[in-house]
C-alpha cells in the first residue's frame, strides 16, 4: 500500500512487499531496502502551527538504509544515510532525527511522543541495543552505544556516555545530573523485599496457629 505521491529514490528494493505501507509525504532514499510488514506512516495529528511537520508528517528515510521486517516508523522522523532499523523496532513521534550509520536493534523503541514540542535527536554512528527504549527530550551524542534493554527516560537531556545493558537513565531532580541505575539491581532489591515480606507473613501465621493452641 504505497501512496502515489510518495517519493522513492533509485534502486530501492522492497523484499517480499506484502504488508508494506508508505504514506503520502514519505520519502525513501536511493538504494534503501525495505522488508515485508514495514510501515512508514503518520503519528497522531501534528501541531498545526508547525508547517514543516505538516508538510512532512510521514518519515523521510535517507540513502542506503535497511528497514527490517515489521518495523514501524511513524510521524515526522528524519533518518540519515546507512541506517539499519532491525525487525520489530518502533520509531514514532513528530520531531525525531536519526543521524548517519546508526543501528536500531530488534524491538527497540524510540518514542518522541504525540506532540512535537520536545525534539529527540540521535547522532551519527550510534548503536542502540535490542529492546532498548528512548523517550522524548533526549539528545544521543555521536558514537554512543545504548545497551540491550536500557531505558532512557524523557527529558534526561544530553546522553554523552555509553549506557550499559539493562539500566535506567534519568535526570536527578535534586542534583540536575544524569543518573544511571541498573535495572537488574532494582530487580534484586525488589526480590529481597518480597522475600522479607513472605518471611514476615510466615512468622505471623505460625504465631497465630500457636496462639490458637
Amino acid at each position: 500500500d504505497i501512496h502515489p505521491a510518495t517519493k522513492i529514490g533509485e534502486k530501492c528494493f522492497f523484499d517480499h512487499g506484502t504488508g508494506i505501507v508508505v504514506g503520502e509525504t514519505a520519502e525513501v532514499g536511493s538504494g534503501t531496502v525495505i522488508y515485508h510488514g514495514v510501515t512508514l506512516g503518520a503519528y497522531n495529528k501534528p501541531d498545526e502551527t508547525n508547517t514543516k511537520i505538516i508538510a512532512h508528517r510521514h518519515p523521510i528515510v535517507g540513502h542506503n538504509c535497511v528497514i527490517g521486517t515489521g518495523a514501524e516508523i511513524l510521524g515526522h522522523v528524519k533518518i540519515g544515510y546507512h541506517v539499519r532499523i532491525c525487525p520489530s523496532a518502533k520509531l514514532r513521534g513528530n520531531d525525531i532525527t536519526v543521524g548517519n550509520d546508526v543501528m536500531v536493534g530488534n524491538s527497540a523503541m524510540i518514542d518522541g511522543g504525540s506532540k512535537n514540542t520536545i525534539p529527540l535527536s540521535i547522532g551519527n554512528n550510534v548503536k542502540i541495543g535490542s529492546a532498548a527504549k528512548i523517550f522524548a527530550g533526549n539528545t544521543i551524542a555521536d558514537n554512543i552505544k545504548i545497551g540491550e534493554g536500557a531505558v532512557i527516560t524523557a527529558n534526561t537531556g544530553l546522553i554523552d556516555r555509553n549506557i550499559p545493558a539493562y539500566s535506567e537513565v534519568f535526570l536527578d531532580k535534586g542534583t540536575k545530573e544524569m543518573k544511571i541505575v541498573s535495572l537488574m539491581e532494582h530487580d534484586k532489591e525488589i526480590g529481597m523485599v518480597q522475600k522479607t515480606i513472605e518471611a514476615i507473613k510466615t512468622a505471623i501465621n505460625i504465631g497465630n496457629r500457636e496462639h490458637r493452641y
